[in-house]
């Protein structure tokens, strides 16, 4: 699924209000891609704004460095820089039959152990093409921390 303008604009109005909790780890339901209806400048001025200060510089050389070179693979990697800028995350992993190669190619309707919990798992839209709904979120539920979020 992708990082539209209406998840980036709620993700945003989260982090400007402090309401959203940074998180080392994020598992993406379905791998996410960039829509891109948002303009590039917003990305890069949200780094100035947003992204640890340690890592400004190179999500800035990232980007540019995408836009100008784009691999077949660019939109999954501008949603990684969207993850960093917002969440400030060191971890992310997804779930996808369909995703690039560094997805877990699992079928969401089994469970699976993953062996590990994480901050935050974000599902734009996913969960809905399963058929086993009750097995993909009781699998959520298993694979979030205590006291980490869901984003749905």
């Amino acid at each position: 699924m992708s990082i539209t303008k209406a998840h980036y604009s709620l993700i945003r109005h989260l982090r400007e209000n402090n309401i959203l909790p940074y998180c080392n780890t994020i598992l993406e339901i379905g791998e996410h891609n960039w829509y891109g209806d948002i303009h590039p400048k917003v990305l890069f001025n949200d780094i100035k704004l947003f992204a640890e200060e340690s890592e400004k510089e190179n999500l800035q050389v990232q980007l540019n460095s995408i836009f100008k070179s784009p691999s077949q693979t660019y939109l999954f990697d501008i949603a990684k820089i969207f993850y960093k800028i917002f969440f400030h995350v060191q971890c992310i992993e997804a779930i996808d039959l369909h995703g690039t190669s560094s997805a877990m190619k699992l079928d969401l309707n089994l469970p699976h152990d993953l062996g590990k919990q994480f901050d935050c798992i974000i599902n734009l839209g996913t969960a809905e093409h399963v058929f086993n709904v009750y097995q993909v979120f009781k699998s959520i539920h298993e694979w979030i921390k205590k006291d980490g979020i869901v984003i749905h």
